[in-house]
């Protein structure tokens, strides 16, 4: 199995579910703060990072051992549960205040 299949609900999670929930949010989850000049290396660094990490999963095979499977979609499952409950946590939140609640 390719190991890129393991981003796909995680991405529907962020890119479908959020402006599903509430559009504002979604637009509010793509700003960043306002680099100053000594900061714009890390911001590229940053969006570099973020492309091989979405794009090395493509090389890799996921291998199909019973316990390890098991125990790694347990934990896989677990892991998007905790995603999908900030998604909507966030979505939820009003508009222009600072969001402290948490999930």
């Amino acid at each position: 199995m390719n190991g890129f299949l393991l981003l796909i609900p995680l991405l529907l999670i962020r890119l479908v579910l959020m402006p599903l929930l509430n559009p504002k949010a979604a637009q509010e989850a793509t700003q960043f703060a306002p680099l100053l000049k000594n900061e714009q290396w890390a911001y590229y660094l940053y969006q570099v990072t973020n492309l091989i990490l979405l794009f090395m999963p493509l090389g890799l095979q996921v291998t199909t051992s019973l316990p390890f499977i098991l125990i790694g979609g347990f934990v896989y499952l677990i892991g998007l549960m905790i995603v999908l409950l900030a998604i909507i946590a966030f979505s939820k939140k009003e508009e222009q205040t600072l969001y402290t609640l948490g999930i």
